[in-house]
């Protein structure tokens, strides 16, 4: 399943540049040229724009971040009326007491993530809503 070629925003909260440019890269490679990335490097600045009237197809979010964690950021957007249906991933190295799935993320991979796997889940959480 191929991800239809539209504009898909992604807004990507990782505090490490390194990993931002490596999930970004990997996403380039798959199909999903017509992804764009707004990067946000902690959780507190990724509040704000959650805030925002910006749209976004998805929320992918690490765990430990420097501010607030990602389940609490999942939590923060899932009371959002206009992100309650956005999908978000967790991509992260450690997942703490609380499963992401609980939190209420849609899938979470750990770092560094299956090729493969990362694709099929970006491919199945971006069709899941349609792309604007």
């Amino acid at each position: 399943m191929a991800v239809e070629k539209r504009r898909a925003r992604v807004l990507h909260v990782e505090n490490n540049i390194y990993v931002f440019r490596t999930l970004k890269g990997l996403m380039s490679l798959y199909e999903f040229a017509n992804i764009h990335n707004v990067f946000c490097p902690d959780q507190k600045t990724a509040i704000k724009v959650l805030e925002s009237s910006r749209h976004f197809d998805l929320i992918m979010t690490d765990h430990y971040p420097p501010t607030v964690d990602g389940i609490e950021l999942i939590r923060i957007a899932r009371s959002l009326p206009h992100r309650k249906n956005t999908p978000v991933l967790m991509v992260a190295t450690i997942f703490g007491n609380v499963s992401p799935l609980a939190a209420g993320a849609d899938a979470f991979l750990s770092k560094p993530p299956d090729f493969i796997v990362f694709k099929e889940t970006i491919e199945r959480l971006l069709s899941s809503t349609p792309l604007q």
